[in-house]
């Protein structure tokens, strides 16, 4: 037998390539998106390992942004044609941002965070000891006061999320107790249906087995689509759980308020509501709860969006129950507090002042824009009409649709809100503070709002806390070329 094989004699073919400039941090991955080649490059030339044949259509983008210092690297002469000659004049060029003067420089990179959590981060706890903890989708992550990965904590600082359920599971809520165990909450799917998922961690990371027997509790609530969005701790260490829970009707689901409360041990408190149960309709088929608050008395405050129907503009949605999960009559009309500002008001997160009264982040609709809002309530429910304009607060950071996602209060009363600025191509984190009044803070970034980039892309925050020194940790999501991970960030507090 003899091979006659001879190679083929193929078309001559031509590279795609140009130069980096300005590249000072790690991790910067370009693509040419018609083959899916992606390269490492540093400063200088360079050259996808791909021959394109003449006539060939390319284009080169930035798959994922340098980091340590974070950089925005933007890709000039990208796209067009091969024509019977190789391509060398891509230009890539990286600028590192400006710090923000709000920006606290020792954390993370210039006030800044993006590592361990694809996707962001959901939910924000701090520790006793200065530690952050995050979940977002599947994972928790622990940071140190640093904003640096905390080593001594699951895998390096990261802890895979498994509840009940599988893949479609996360994780929307967290809290910690008082000996440092951590309670997270979201949704797991258990025979094809959503329910209330709940886990405990020890200090460590590690499965809390000691509650629920393996750590994981899931529980529904009328055989339909159930999701805990808030935690709290109560002193005794009994678990209260916030979401909403849908009833099956012939119209469709039917959504209310929804609470459950478990022991310690991670059973149902049979003295909490119906068999450790609650729900509350308010508005009708679409009450869907938010955030949650305990108030020093042992009474709990839950707050959300509610609204007759799914095509219906919603309202604020407010209810305290007594201890007992019955509702609390001295709140508003028999424990509920419905609230319109005249179009889209939905409440987004809920504080506590010392003084006792109530704070709402809302997702409010003023005119064509939604604005970043809170409304501020007295310890009745009545809505203080004299905070702001009427009882809303409000900053407009852009010409589009401003989000309200959390809100903190300080210790002098000083409100925070967090969320997400529109700036219509490029969204960014959204921090608005406001004083006792309901006025922005002038103090705060000279004029009560900050706006916070990461990569040039889209950004937004879900989540604040305070520290005890006052300084501001808010975090949320940050899009890195073609992915999305984690943002936060850590703010001075300013005077």
């Amino acid at each position: 037998i003899q091979d006659d094989d001879r190679p083929l004699d193929l078309p001559p073919g031509f590279t795609v390539g140009g130069t980096v400039s300005g590249l000072e941090g790690t991790g910067l991955v370009l693509t040419e998106v018609t083959t899916g080649r992606e390269l490492t490059p540093g400063n200088g030339d360079f050259a996808f390992d791909y021959r394109f044949p003449s006539g060939t259509d390319y284009e080169v983008r930035v798959a994922s942004q340098p980091v340590g210092p974070i950089q925005v690297c933007t890709a000039a002469r990208a796209t067009g044609t091969i024509a019977d000659a190789d391509v060398t004049d891509v230009a890539v060029t990286c600028v590192t941002p400006a710090a923000g003067e709000g920006l606290d420089p020792t954390f993370g990179g210039g006030g800044r965070v993006t590592t361990g959590l694809p996707g962001g981060a959901a939910a924000m706890a701090l520790q006793a000891d200065g530690k952050i903890v995050l979940v977002g989708g599947l994972r928790m992550a622990r940071y140190g006061a640093d904003g640096g990965l905390d080593a001594s904590f699951g895998t390096g600082g990261v802890v895979d999320l498994v509840f009940s359920g599988g893949v479609l599971d996360q994780g929307l809520g967290v809290a910690i107790q008082p000996d440092g165990r951590i309670v997270v909450v979201g949704v797991t799917s258990v025979g094809g249906q959503d329910d209330f998922a709940v886990n405990r961690y020890l200090a460590g990371g590690a499965l809390d087995t000691s509650f629920g027997g393996d750590g994981k509790v899931a529980t529904d609530f009328s055989g339909s689509v159930d999701r805990a969005r808030a935690v709290l701790v109560q002193p005794d260490g009994r678990i209260v759980v916030a979401g909403h829970a849908a009833t099956v009707t012939p119209l469709g689901g039917d959504n209310d308020f929804a609470v459950a409360r478990y022991t310690s041990a991670g059973v149902l408190d049979a003295g909490f509501g119906t068999g450790g149960r609650v729900t509350i309709d308010i508005g009708g088929r679409t009450d869907l709860a938010a955030a949650a608050a305990l108030q020093p008395d042992g009474r709990i405050l839950v707050a959300g969006r509610v609204a007759d129907g799914g095509g219906d503009d919603p309202d604020i949605g407010l209810v305290r129950l007594a201890a007992n999960g019955t509702r609390d009559a001295s709140f508003g009309t028999q424990g509920v507090v419905r609230t319109d500002f005249g179009s889209w008001d939905e409440a987004t997160g809920i504080a506590l002042q010392s003084d006792g009264r109530i704070v709402v982040a809302t997702q409010t609709q003023v005119g064509a824009s939604f604005l970043v809002a809170a409304a501020r309530y007295g310890t009745g429910g009545a809505l203080e009409l004299g905070f702001g304009d009427g009882g809303l607060a409000t900053a407009t950071f852009s010409s589009g649709n401003d989000v309200a996602r959390a809100v903190a209060v300080q210790p002098d009363g000083r409100i925070v809100v967090a969320g997400q600025s529109s700036n219509l191509a490029v969204p960014d984190f959204a921090i608005a503070r406001f004083d006792t009044t309901g006025a922005l803070d002038g103090s705060f970034d000279g004029d009560g709002m900050l706006a916070v980039d990461f990569f040039g892309s889209f950004d937004g925050a879900a989540c604040v806390a305070l520290q005890p020194d006052g300084k501001i940790i808010a975090a949320g999501f940050a899009r890195n070329g073609t992915a999305t991970g984690l943002g936060m960030v850590r703010l001075l507090p300013g005077s």
